[in-house]
């Protein structure tokens, strides 16, 4: 038997058909109109540089020695080991020392302090993530002469055995500047190190005091 459908009926399930789309459409349309909702949990990795040891050497021109080391109290690191104080004490007077030769003859040296410098600082890399030691910051505190400047020297990276290296354990203080010094940035990975070299020449004499910081960089992840 067929069913024969006229006009009103066919109508009538269209707009049925309209109806349950509509029905089904909406709660469609609700779901992905909605905004979306997600926690998440970022986790940042800061680079974590730090001055791990410093040491200097003032310069003095004399028959027996030409530099000796900065006095421990005038070498002072910050509490968050990101910057070293320097205390430079120039007076131009003549020491006068006993030095016995190989013979065991004593000598008397007159010796003339100069208002020149030089101060080491290794910088450790001991976070997670690598960094670029780009420079490092000099700056005077107080009264200055006009005169005074420095210049840097970078060594490294250096993983371990730093303590051998010509540059920082087996030191001679008349070779400074040490051969095989690099331009930044220098490279640091997790658990390296660099060194950095500082001459000082200030003019004349004085209590003078600077602070040394090195400058470093994150990379760039984009």
């Amino acid at each position: 038997m067929k069913l024969r459908l006229n006009r009103s009926s066919t109508l009538k399930i269209s707009g049925l058909l309209l109806i349950i789309a509509a029905l089904i459409t909406v709660p469609v349309y609700a779901m992905w109109s909605d905004q979306l909702k997600v926690n998440v949990t970022i986790k940042m990795i800061s680079p974590k540089t730090e001055i791990g040891s410093y040491r200097g050497f003032i310069l003095y021109h004399c028959p027996c020695y030409s530099c000796v080391g900065v006095d421990d109290d005038d070498l002072v690191l910050s509490d968050d080991a990101q910057s070293l104080h320097f205390y430079f004490h120039v007076t131009y007077h003549h020491h006068h020392s006993s030095e016995t030769e190989d013979t065991g003859k004593e000598i008397d040296c007159g010796c003339h302090h100069l208002p020149k410098a030089w101060i080491g600082i290794v910088l450790e890399n001991n976070g997670d993530v690598p960094v670029k030691l780009v420079g490092i910051s000099v700056v005077a505190e107080g009264n200055i002469p006009d005169a005074w400047n420095t210049t840097s020297y970078f060594y490294g990276p250096i993983k371990t055995g730093i303590g051998n290296q010509p540059f920082w354990g087996n030191l001679d203080c008349r070779d400074l500047p040490i051969d095989g010094y690099v331009t930044p940035p220098v490279e640091l990975g997790p658990g390296e190190k660099a060194v950095i070299w500082t001459f000082f020449d200030v003019g004349e004499t004085g209590n003078f005091h600077f602070v040394l910081q090195p400058l470093t960089e994150g990379f760039n992840t984009e």
